[in-house]
């Protein structure tokens, strides 16, 4: 079990941008109420930025939540230690923004057969990387002063991209999970 308790996007110091208009605020990434969402016109190398005001934030993992982007899309999250964005700390690579799994490796419910985050079934597509994984390796918790998450939509039948919910923080593991009911 993986737990991030505390949302960095949430901070007060966290100010967020992105590098196309967006045709609803990126701004809706910190809503709590996860009533709203950023929508932005599809296409590539969308970038969307946050910074701290100077100060540093650790984090272990990144998670966008309630997205409607396909398989063709993308998801690249970089972190820095300074806040002009030049000092690189960690770099997750360009990843698919729904990574495809066997139809036996599917979770009900969890898997990407969801059409969009207004899905009357109530699948959410979700791209959740963690930053000690096989292919980054990562294992002290970066420490940064803005991060860099850059989108990208190919497939021609999304117009927008639209995304709920920006997660960012350091997640805490344990030995042994949980038993229900301890």
């Amino acid at each position: 079990m993986r737990i991030c308790g505390a949302n960095c996007v949430d901070d007060d110091r966290c100010v967020l941008a992105c590098s196309v208009t967006d045709i609803l605020p990126v701004e809706n990434l910190q809503d709590t109420s996860r009533g709203k969402i950023l929508r932005v016109a599809v296409g590539t190398g969308i970038e969307i930025t946050g910074t701290y005001d100077g100060e540093d934030v650790a984090a272990s993992m990144m998670s966008l939540i309630r997205h409607n982007m396909s398989g063709d899309g993308s998801v690249r999250f970089q972190g820095f230690s300074d806040a002009a964005w030049t000092t690189q700390v960690i770099d997750t690579g360009t990843r698919s923004a729904v990574p495809t799994a066997m139809l036996g490796d599917i979770d009900f419910g969890i898997g990407e057969f969801g059409f969009n985050i207004f899905s009357p079934t109530y699948r959410e597509k979700r791209t959740t990387i963690w930053f000690d994984d096989d292919d980054m390796v990562q294992y002290v918790t970066p420490v940064m002063q803005s991060w860099k998450l850059t989108l990208g939509e190919i497939d021609p039948a999304i117009t927008y991209i639209d995304a709920s919910r920006l997660w960012l923080g350091e997640h805490h593991e344990f030995a042994a999970n949980p038993v229900y009911g301890s």
